[in-house]
């Protein structure tokens, strides 16, 4: 007679979290293990593990504490012989700060000389590595440069302290202040009576004497009404009242246009156009 003891201890199976493993943080991740008895064993009894809640297989694990951590896993065979084994894994901030850019708008539109300022925050979320910098073009709070005509960009870059860059560019445009033609011109496309052959006055105020270079090139120009397309260059000479803040183009037309409807179309150095249209009488 003779009696076989089972004296090899039972072993873990780790899946999630692995040995050595790093995890991004906010990853959905389930607890994945198991236990196991070499073969002629006596089974498994017990596979449990030493901290609360005690996660069971596909119970969520925590991903959003950032750190290295432990996890221990008791198991236990019929032979009541124990096994204790541990796995360490990392869970690591690999999300970008997230950037609030409400100035200048992205594509935003100001006149020149407009006041505004600058406005953005950087955050790193509740259980972020923190933020290690938060900056733009300019600090937030300063005036944006409305100085002069163009398109312009404005950048802020934010990191965490994980090493984690988000950068955020926005576009804004600087145009003339034009608030629309003075009478005689009518709101387009409402078009106002004018006799063939006479001058046409085309009146508006850019905000003060922006000087006389404010038309793009081939600017004003004419087009039948109808067709954008068939537009030839206007004759005309500008000039600017200072007592009332407003520029005129007088604008040539011919006596042959009698009985016809034309466009007046003013693009300025800004890049934005302006229309008024005219119907022609002898």
């Amino acid at each position: 007679t003779y009696t076989v003891w089972d004296t090899t201890p039972p072993h873990v199976i780790f899946r999630v979290p692995a040995d050595g493993a790093t995890y991004a943080q906010g990853a959905d991740l389930k607890y994945d293990y198991s236990c196991e008895d070499d073969v002629g064993g006596l089974g498994i009894i017990a596979c449990v593990t030493s901290f609360a809640p005690y996660p069971v297989p596909d119970y969520p694990l925590d991903t959003h504490h950032l750190g290295t951590f432990t996890f221990d896993v008791y198991a236990v065979d019929g032979q009541l012989n124990l096994t204790h084994q541990t796995v360490t894994y990392t869970i690591a901030d690999r999300t970008p700060p997230t950037i609030s850019f409400s100035s200048p708008a992205d594509n935003a539109t100001y006149v020149l000389g407009q006041q505004v300022w600058a406005s953005f925050t950087c955050d790193d979320g509740l259980y972020g590595s923190g933020l290690n910098s938060c900056k733009g073009d300019a600090p937030s709070g300063t005036q944006l440069d409305t100085s002069s005509l163009g398109t312009r960009t404005f950048t802020v870059t934010a990191s965490d302290r994980a090493g984690n860059v988000a950068r955020e560019t926005h576009s804004y445009s600087v145009v003339y202040d034009f608030s629309g033609f003075a009478s005689p011109a009518a709101p387009y496309p409402t078009a106002t009576a004018m006799k063939a052959g006479e001058s046409v006055p085309l009146k508006f105020s850019l905000s003060g004497n922006q000087g006389t270079s404010i038309f793009a090139a081939g600017s004003p120009s004419w087009s039948p009404c109808g067709a954008p397309d068939a537009s030839t260059p206007a004759d005309g000479m500008l000039s600017y009242n200072a007592s009332s803040d407003r520029y005129t183009y007088m604008a040539s037309s011919s006596k042959s246009w009698a009985g016809t409807c034309r466009d007046l179309i003013m693009t300025l150095r800004d890049g934005t156009s302006h229309r008024a249209r005219f119907t022609f009488s002898k």
